[in-house]
């Protein structure tokens, strides 16, 4: 996971927007349904990511699919839901 967040090619879908994201939801008075489906699908949203492609999110939602079916985590659909949820949001933070 390191490693596919720390590739130059990432542009801001790198490992400090990772540390944004937590540090959003650590602020958030929202409390998630599944907070382990929302950790997961934070971390797993850009894993797969290249800017030449339209379809990152599904290609990220299938990763995460595939390294958590070896599991007995029960939210995979939730998490995957979460991730292709993603698809619209696609803004540059500002890190200011």
């Amino acid at each position: 996971m390191k490693k596919s967040y720390s590739q130059i090619s990432r542009s801001y879908h790198d490992l400090e927007r990772l540390q944004f994201m937590f540090k959003e939801l650590e602020n958030s008075e929202t409390i998630p349904i599944c907070e382990n489906a929302l950790v997961l699908s934070i971390f797993y949203h850009d894993i797969v990511f290249d800017a030449t492609r339209k379809d990152n999110e599904c290609k990220s939602a299938q990763v995460l699919e595939k390294h958590l079916s070896k599991t007995s985590f029960n939210n995979i659909k939730l998490c995957k839901d979460q991730i292709i949820a993603t698809t619209t949001s696609q803004k540059k933070p500002d890190r200011s």
